[in-house]
């Protein structure tokens, strides 16, 4: 116990050095989860919101590697587990700051089980990751690597494509969906670095992605959520709403459309069911 109090008040200590936290209630993180290194697990660091007495309290669950980091004497580790962490707070200041314009929880739990919640779910996940890429690129970060996903996502829309040829309707499988989130979760994560830094060389590192007719789509995609998801930055909390993340999950899937494929359901209640157009 003594360590995870040690860990908590050396991550608000840290925090409190930075401009952005300062009001921010950095005290409600309740506790610290730290877990043996798994290859299984995909974070370094995760947060997670629950609803108390009409407050909201956080925990932060972190690997044990980014722990011994945290309090390592070598400043490169340290500086990537302050990264990692700075990042996870970033998503407590934009949970904390959205729910004073809306009740946050039913939409972090909402019950995904139709196209319609599922988009509501995506587009304020990836909202949120947005913020916090954004705002700790400030201070560090690294560029996704694109390729991998780019090319799982290719597949899948062709592979649904190819099957509505010979069938009038096809329900992406969880698997499929997954290739397809995980590109568009690093096309926000650089949409939200190149938003942060305006630095144009990151643009020239995506061209290669022009030039394969496959890839094409998820070219001219990244490039049209980079303004996108610039002008939702610069008006928050103005937009702020069940629908407007619904638009936000619609918008973030809509490279189907370059696929020629659309939803079964004007209204979304089907569960991931395409049709050609």
């Amino acid at each position: 116990m003594n360590k995870q109090i040690d860990i908590i008040n050396t991550i608000i200590s840290e925090a409190k050095t930075y401009e952005d936290f300062k009001g921010v209630p950095l005290e409600n993180i309740i506790k610290v989860h730290i877990t043996v290194r798994d290859d299984n697990i995909e974070w370094l660091g995760k947060i997670i919101p629950s609803s108390s007495n009409n407050d909201i309290d956080f925990e932060l669950f972190l690997q044990n590697s980014v722990i011994n980091d945290l309090l390592s004497n070598d400043s490169s580790k340290s500086l990537f587990a302050k990264s990692i962490i700075l990042h996870e707070l970033y998503h407590l200041k934009e949970i904390t700051f959205t729910d004073k314009f809306l009740n946050i929880m039913p939409i972090y739990n909402i019950v995904k089980d139709c196209t319609r919640s599922m988009f509501i779910y995506l587009g304020y996940t990836q909202w949120s990751e947005y913020y916090s890429h954004y705002n700790s690129s400030k201070y560090y970060y690294s560029l996704p690597e694109l390729s991998d996903c780019i090319n799982q996502s290719e597949i899948s829309l062709t592979v649904l494509k190819q099957t509505l040829d010979n069938e009038s309707q096809v329900q992406l499988s969880e698997f499929m969906y997954n290739n397809i989130k995980s590109f568009i979760a690093k096309a926000i994560k650089f949409s939200a670095i190149y938003n942060q830094s305006r630095d144009d060389s990151l643009l020239e590192s995506i061209k290669i992605y022009k030039y394969e007719k496959l890839y094409l789509p998820h070219y001219n995609f990244i490039l049209k959520i980079i303004p996108y998801i610039d002008t939702l930055y610069q008006t928050y909390p103005n937009w702020i709403s069940e629908e407007q993340f619904l638009t936000i999950g619609k918008e973030l899937f809509s490279i189907i459309h370059d696929y020629n494929m659309t939803y079964s359901t004007s209204d979304l209640s089907d569960n991931f069911i395409f049709v050609s157009v």
